[in-house]
């Protein structure tokens, strides 16, 4: 008796997963028809189509690098989609900066070679301009915090494309001094990590030794806001605000600081100055979005 050929479940499984995918977008086209979206950055009617499915950006080529950013999907409208412009090289090779030749490898910044800092290297998601600063001041300045998730995926992959996760013993955010928590409720920096944990044994499997704290670095000093201020006034502004919990795990330890925005690098600097001095190893930087 012949055996009876089934097919191969590889195949029929991306079959149905592509048929999932048409009536998806079938679905929110007639949904689209008759509730349109609001695009979160420009405030735009807008109708919105799921991604196609694909796979996890782990060691490949990321979404983001071409421009495309599928967390977003519904919503920026597709031309603030377009608006988005990924971190890609040429750019120094220490702060992150974007170079105006878009030819060429990557190397240091004048600014880098002069005064290097603290921490090792830095690295965003985006240029903070167009739809992402939207969102940011979304987030930060009116209290949307429904944004953090999004935003959290979007720095999660800028975090895969950038760092392999065996680079990294330790992930914080930059604090907020108690008095400005309290009035704004949140920290926005801890917001955008406090779900990588579980992202983490998602994507790495239970082995996956990275920590996620949000106890270890704290701000004792409050300090003045630093919009608005000059890269030295910065630097003076931001001086001794930081300290480390005395009980805090970080000696030796790879660290990875997150905060929203990379203006001059003075806050981070900073903070990388006092965990280098409380006994870490090393120190990067990954935030969400970098002025140029």
């Amino acid at each position: 008796m012949l055996p009876v050929c089934r097919g191969n479940s590889q195949s029929n499984g991306i079959t149905r997963r592509k048929g999932r995918w048409e009536w998806r977008r079938l679905g929110s086209a007639v949904l689209g028809l008759l509730l349109p979206l609001r695009c979160r950055a420009c405030g735009q009617a807008f109708h919105s189509f799921p991604e196609n499915p694909g796979t996890p950006v782990i060691g490949g080529a990321s979404p983001v690098d071409e421009g495309r950013v599928p967390m977003m999907n519904g919503l920026w409208c597709p031309a603030c989609m377009s608006r988005f412009r990924p971190i890609s090289s040429p750019l120094c090779s220490r702060c992150g900066i974007l170079f105006t030749s878009r030819e060429g490898a990557d190397h240091l910044c004048g600014d880098c070679i002069s005064a290097p800092g603290h921490f090792a290297r830095a690295r965003a998601a985006g240029v903070y301009d167009g739809p992402l600063m939207a969102m940011v001041h979304s987030l930060k300045y009116k209290e949307n915090t429904t944004l953090a998730r999004p935003l959290s995926s979007l720095l999660y992959v800028a975090f895969q494309r950038f760092w392999k996760s065996e680079s990294i013993d330790l992930v914080l955010p930059v604090p907020l001094h108690r008095k400005r928590m309290r009035r704004r409720g949140f920290n926005q920096a801890w917001l955008l990590i406090r779900d990588w944990p579980d992202r983490f044994q998602k994507t790495y499997g239970k082995a996956c030794g990275i920590e996620v704290q949000n106890e270890y670095l704290f701000r004792h000093r409050p300090t003045a806001p630093q919009t608005g201020l000059g890269k030295h006034h910065r630097q003076h502004n931001i001086l001794n605000a930081f300290s480390v919990t005395p009980a805090a795990g970080i000696t030796g330890k790879r660290i990875l600081l997150v905060d929203d925005v990379f203006t001059t690098g003075a806050t981070v600097n900073e903070c990388a100055r006092v965990l280098l001095a409380a006994g870490a190893r090393q120190v990067d930087v990954l935030t969400l979005a970098r002025t140029m």
